[in-house]
């Protein structure tokens, strides 16, 4: 089946973002800034740890997964709203753990556009 030229650009597109996303995530540990939030949840093989960086930038924060897989992790990088907005759409059982940690760290992001900005008084 022959792609159309709307459907390669949109892959291309996706695949710029998330290039730009690993990027981010990559500089940000290698200059060692660490997460803004950390979230577990779930035991054994269901177990997933979330961490999120960069909470208050355009694309919503970097979200970064593991997943427990035996006896290593599984690790993936997403945008927290592009994920978030795929698992809200998933409401089997065995996504639970995702779906929990990925709620967390929404809400951490959230809570970073709280706190008070300081203002310079001329």
């Amino acid at each position: 089946m022959r792609q159309t030229r709307e459907e390669l650009q949109a892959r291309a597109d996706q695949a710029v973002s998330e290039n730009t996303l690993l990027i981010q995530y990559v500089s940000d540990v290698e200059n060692g800034i660490r997460p803004s939030a950390v979230e577990r949840e779930g035991h054994g093989e269901g177990r997933v740890e979330g961490k999120l960086y960069r909470p208050t930038a355009g694309h919503g924060g970097i979200a970064v997964l593991k997943f427990r897989a035996g006896d290593s992790w599984d690790v993936h990088v997403y945008a927290l709203e592009d994920i978030s907005w795929k698992f809200e759409q998933d409401h089997s059982v065995h996504s639970l753990n995702v779906r929990v940690v990925l709620s967390r760290l929404r809400l951490a992001r959230n809570r970073a556009f709280e706190t008070p900005q300081v203002s310079v008084a001329a």
